[in-house]
């Protein structure tokens, strides 16, 4: 049988929750006014399908397929849980090892910890005059350095004293080149007897 034509119209797939809302009113509307003709016919099909004789060698056939992959999964859930059961024996064993080598390991950093080397006392003396030696020698590094910079002010301030009193002996040497140049055309002839 048939459905009507009315009925075997798809509404487009609706985009919003206003078009499926819309799409569902549409479609009881449909219904009802094809109640008559529409409600026969469904419920024709549905008395066909049901009064369908079933097979049972199909029916066997699918009930087997269906039982041979539920034990098969039951299978393969108890290999999981012994694989679990052995894996959770390894990691407790693991754990076990790990907790006595933690063990071991906190036992010899607490000798290490209470043992005093040997060579400590030296070494603490060392240090002590390695700290001596550096705060000396720091004092004799600000030191140098305070004398470094006192001496280059000094130079500085000569340097600008030359620079100042020049200009002055320039002067005073260009007047003293004509009193040296009379005085070295006199002859000298003191002590010298001719």
């Amino acid at each position: 049988m048939q459905l009507p034509a009315a009925v075997c119209v798809i509404p487009p797939f609706p985009q919003t929750a206003w078009e499926s809302s819309n799409v569902i009113l549409q479609t009881i509307l449909l219904e009802q006014s094809n109640h008559l003709s529409l409600g026969d016919c469904l419920w024709e099909m549905r008395t066909e399908a049901i009064a369908r004789p079933l097979e049972i060698n199909e029916t066997e056939k699918v009930m087997r397929v269906a039982i041979k992959d539920i034990l098969e999964q039951v299978q393969k859930t108890k290999d999981l849980l012994s694989n679990v059961a052995a894996d959770e024996v390894s990691l407790e064993a693991k754990i076990e090892k790990r907790k006595a080598e933690l063990e071991r390991s906190q036992k010899r950093l607490q000798t290490l910890q209470s043992v005093r080397p040997a060579f400590m006392d030296e070494y603490e003396k060392i240090e002590e005059e390695l700290q001596k030696q550096y705060s000396c020698y720091l004092e004799k590094f600000r030191n140098l350095a305070y004398l470094e910079q006192q001496l280059d002010d000094q130079h500085r301030m000569e340097q600008e004293r030359f620079e100042i009193t020049n200009p002055f002996r320039a002067i005073m040497q260009r007047k003293q080149r004509p009193q040296m140049q009379t005085d070295n055309s006199v002859p000298l002839n003191r002590g010298l007897k001719g």
